[in-house]
């Protein structure tokens, strides 16, 4: 099953008196259960995409289509829930991956279900926990936590919700080598496991 798909999407920028095509007639299509990287130069319009795909800027033109709705056709209003419940989100901008600093690993989980009045899973949150090594972190704030620690609670909680798809910009930029490899063995693991396109 299909489970997103661009449909000649543009995205342009006026910079003083020059127009910028960061994007430029970009179709894409992504099967449900599919782990996908979408690699270029820097600048090349990974990171507009990756952010129009999640539904947090508008496209000059063309469609997004992700998990039978159509992205255009959704208020401001409705694009945020739409957003809390089938879409995970990641960037490493910034290094603190938008967890709340006041609220604990746990709390930092759940937030986005409890925003959407909804009773977190616990028997799945406790197999992300376990999964992504955070079983001992749970009651650790965000500002204690290494990069590596931080973006496994990211992923957990972008995942915690069971989204259509997660969506990745650069999360590993701030890690080295040894940790971004492992990172994306996870990520394997998640897609196998659950299914979960990425």
């Amino acid at each position: 099953m299909r489970i997103l798909q661009t449909a000649h999407l543009t995205k342009q920028y006026v910079h003083g008196t020059n127009l910028i095509n960061a994007l430029d007639d970009v179709n894409l299509s992504i099967e449900q259960g599919e782990f996908i990287a979408i690699t270029g130069a820097s600048g090349s319009g990974k990171s507009t995409l990756f952010h129009i795909l999640a539904g947090l800027g508008r496209p000059t033109s063309g469609r997004v289509i992700i998990d039978k709705f159509d992205l255009r056709k959704l208020s401001a209003d409705d694009l945020t829930v739409f957003r809390r419940r089938r879409v995970g989100f990641i960037s490493a901008k910034p290094l603190s991956y938008n967890l709340v600093p006041v609220l604990n690993v746990y709390e930092n989980l759940i937030l986005p279900i409890l925003l959407d009045a909804k009773e977190p899973d616990d028997e799945f949150i406790q197999k992300l926990v376990s999964l992504l090594g955070l079983e001992k972190n749970l009651r650790d704030m965000p500002g204690v936590l290494s990069d590596n620690q931080r973006l496994r609670v990211a992923i957990a909680r972008a995942l915690a919700a069971k989204p259509a798809i997660l969506l990745m910009d650069e999360p590993s930029d701030c890690l080295d080598d040894k940790d971004s490899e492992n990172i994306i063995d996870l990520l394997n693991v998640i897609n196998k496991k659950f299914h979960q396109t990425i």
